[in-house]
C-alpha cells in the first residue's frame, strides 16, 4: 500500500510538472504569435515569401559551398531547389561551378562575355531562361560567361574570382553587376563578426598598398551549405511554432545590425566615404585586369534595389549624385575601354518597379533581368570597333 502510494504522489507531481511546462510553452508560442500578428517584431521571413516548411527545406543551398578564396561559390556538376511563395526554381551548376547549362572548359569563344555579381547575377529565384546573363547573350548573339554568386558576395569577391577562375576563359568583354543594398558592406572587415567563421574575405585598410584581403581567424571552410536530409527536414517543420520563427527573425535582426538602411534613406546614397572608396577600390581592379587582358569592353552596371527607386521617386534626388556614381563616370576617361551604365536609366514610375522586382523577395523578375540586360547590350554595341 505504501509503496502504491508513493507512486500515486510521484505520478502526481510529474503531472504537475508536465502541466506548468505546458503552460509555459503555451505562454511563449501566445506570445511569439501576438508579437509577429502586431508587428511588434518584424517578421521578415514571410515579407520575403518564406511562409511553409517546403520553404525552409529548399533554400538553394545545398550546391553552396565557400571553400574557394572568394569564399562563396556552387560545386561541379551539382543541382539544388530553391523554393518561396512567389517561385520554385531548380539551380544547376556545370563543369567549373558556375550557373550555366553549358559547360565552359577550355573552349569557350574569344567573343565571349564574363558576367560577375552577386545573387542579381547568379539569378536568385529565377529559371534559368530568365536571369540576367541569358538574356543578355540572347540579346547580343554571343557567350555570357555566368560567373554570379549569391550568398553574401561583394567586390572583394568580384576581384578574386575573376583573377581566380573566370580570366582562365577565353573572352573579350567583361560585366560587373555592382548592388548597393549590399555590396558596400559585404566585405567590409566591420561586418566580419556578423558572419561569424565563414571562410569569405574581407578588405582592410593598408596605408602601404591602400587596401589588404583578410579572412576571419580559424574561419571554416564549408564543402556544402546545405543541411542533412533529416536535420534539414526537422528544422523546416518548425517553422510552423511562431516561437520559432520568432527566434529566427530576432537572430535576423542580430545580424543585419548596423547593415541595413534606415526605411528613410536609400543604400544608392547612404554608404560612408570608406565604404565607398573600399567597393571602388576593387571595382577598379577588375576593370585594371580585365583591359590588361585584352578586353575590348567592360562595364559595371549599378543595380538599383526596389528601396532605392522608391526613394528617388518619393526624395526627388538623382542618381547620379554619389561620389561612388560620380567617380565610376570619370574612370570612363582613363580607359576608353570601360562604361559605368547607371541602372536607373529606365522607367522609374511606381507600377514599373513593382514588375522589375519578385513579389515575395527583392530579387529581379524576369522583367527586371531583361531590362537590365537591354541596358548593358545597348552599353555593348556588337560589332563596334575598338576604341583606341
Amino acid at each position: 500500500m505504501r509503496r502504491s502510494a508513493g507512486r500515486d504522489r510521484f505520478r502526481a507531481r510529474g503531472c504537475r510538472w508536465a502541466a506548468v511546462g505546458l503552460g509555459f510553452v503555451a505562454s511563449i508560442e501566445a506570445f511569439s504569435f501576438l508579437a509577429l500578428a502586431t508587428g511588434l517584431v518584424r517578421d521578415a521571413y514571410v515579407e520575403h515569401g518564406v511562409t511553409s516548411p517546403t520553404h525552409l527545406l529548399n533554400q538553394g543551398l545545398t550546391w553552396r559551398n565557400e571553400v574557394e578564396p572568394w569564399g562563396a561559390w556552387h560545386l561541379p556538376g551539382a543541382t539544388s531547389r530553391h523554393a518561396k511563395a512567389c517561385f520554385d526554381v531548380v539551380y544547376r551548376s556545370n563543369d567549373v561551378g558556375a550557373r550555366s547549362s553549358f559547360d565552359f572548359g577550355p573552349g569557350t569563344p574569344e567573343n565571349s562575355v564574363v558576367a560577375l555579381g552577386d545573387s542579381f547575377v547568379e539569378g536568385y529565384g529565377l529559371p534559368e531562361s530568365s536571369t540576367f546573363p541569358v538574356r543578355l547573350q540572347e540579346r547580343l548573339g554571343r557567350p555570357v560567361l555566368n560567373f554570379g554568386s549569391a550568398y553574401d558576395f561583394g567586390p572583394v569577391q568580384y576581384h578574386l574570382l575573376y583573377e581566380g577562375l573566370a580570366s582562365r576563359f577565353r573572352h573579350d568583354a567583361v560585366v560587373v553587376g555592382f548592388l548597393p543594398a549590399n555590396d558596400f558592406v559585404d566585405n567590409d572587415a566591420a561586418s566580419m563578426k556578423s558572419y561569424g567563421r565563414r571562410h569569405r574575405p574581407y578588405q582592410r585598410e593598408d596605408g602601404a598598398s591602400g587596401y589588404e584581403i583578410i579572412y576571419p581567424e580559424a574561419s571554416v571552410k564549408s564543402a556544402s551549405l546545405g543541411q542533412s536530409d533529416a536535420a534539414g527536414w526537422i528544422w523546416a517543420q518548425l517553422v510552423r511554432s511562431a516561437a520559432v520563427r520568432l527566434y529566427m527573425n530576432l537572430r535576423l535582426m542580430a545580424q543585419q545590425r548596423g547593415a541595413t538602411p534606415r526605411p528613410d534613406s536609400s543604400p544608392w546614397f547612404s554608404a560612408s566615404s570608406s565604404r565607398q572608396k573600399a567597393a571602388v577600390h576593387f571595382l577598379e581592379r577588375v576593370i585594371s585586369s580585365a583591359i590588361g587582358r585584352g578586353a575590348r569592353d567592360v562595364v559595371v552596371l549599378g543595380i538599383p534595389s526596389r528601396a532605392d527607386f522608391d526613394y528617388v521617386r518619393v526624395a526627388k534626388r538623382s542618381p547620379d549624385e554619389p561620389w561612388w556614381v560620380r567617380h565610376l563616370r570619370s574612370l570612363e576617361g582613363r580607359w576608353p575601354e570601360f562604361r559605368f551604365v547607371n541602372g536607373f536609366e529606365v522607367d522609374g514610375s511606381a507600377s514599373a518597379t513593382v514588375r522589375r522586382f519578385l513579389p515575395c523577395d527583392p530579387h529581379w523578375s524576369p522583367a527586371g533581368a531583361d531590362e537590365a540586360a537591354r541596358l548593358v547590350s545597348d552599353a555593348l554595341r556588337r560589332g563596334r570597333p575598338p576604341r583606341r
